[in-house]
């Protein structure tokens, strides 16, 4: 995260398509960007939507923006969206994990879409299916939890939304590279530290308007840029 003050200069086309399939989560990203920010999270993945909680309960007059490239998550709770198990890596979590999310108050809502694993089944390379040799972990303090990972996003985006909406705003689909550290601004204040950043609405080589993969490329064309 950008912990400075930030503007955002905006152009006309920085609004952004809502999603009314039915996977959505009920509550949806804004879709404005504001003018001023006292922080910026890029990249809306775990690490970040938890850096935007954190940071939200550090100090609730600061406002905050994250920006991801990919869209917004589907429901944690939607099991249409995750009964194809094969679409979607998971994650475990272990001692640490559980405390870390349970000091900022959301694991209980990860707890509730995880299942827990109480040990694992090793198979030899020239074993058969019905060779697996099963080890338990039943004297370890803390039941690993499993989910995956596009899950716990969206229950970290969902909590974003439920608690701290007037104060985290959630932008999807938009690419930002930064272009200055503050270290080259002719016009720089002796000791000042700024940060400018070229945030670019994604869509695909094809010219649509949204970017579906990971390995989907962003229109750079036309930019908004985002100093402090």
């Amino acid at each position: 995260p950008v912990h400075r003050p930030l503007a955002v200069s905006t152009s006309p086309a920085a609004a952004e398509p809502t999603d009314s399939t039915d996977t959505a989560p009920k509550k949806e990203p804004t879709n404005e960007i504001s003018q001023s920010y006292d922080s910026i999270v890029v990249g809306g993945g775990p690490a970040g939507l938890l850096s935007a909680i954190m940071l939200a309960q550090r100090d609730s007059k600061q406002k905050i923006a994250v920006f991801d490239r990919l869209p917004a998550p589907p429901s944690p709770t939607d099991e249409k969206v995750w009964q194809q198990t094969d679409r979607y890596y998971l994650i475990g979590l272990g001692h640490r994990g559980q405390r870390a999310l349970d000091r900022f108050g959301v694991w209980d809502e990860v707890e509730a879409v995880s299942a827990p694993v109480v040990g694992r089944k090793d198979w030899q390379p020239s074993a058969k299916a019905d060779e697996g040799i099963e080890r338990l972990a039943a004297d370890k303090p803390t039941t690993t939890q499993v989910l995956p990972r596009d899950k716990l996003v969206g229950v970290l985006y969902k909590h974003i939304m439920d608690n701290y909406a007037d104060q985290v705003e959630l932008h999807y689909e938009y690419q930002v590279t930064p272009t200055s550290f503050g270290d080259d601004a002719d016009d720089a204040p002796a000791g000042a530290s700024s940060v400018t950043l070229s945030v670019s609405k994604c869509s695909t080589i094809d010219g649509t308007s949204t970017t579906p993969t990971p390995e989907a490329e962003c229109e750079v064309d036309a930019y908004q840029t985002v100093t402090g």
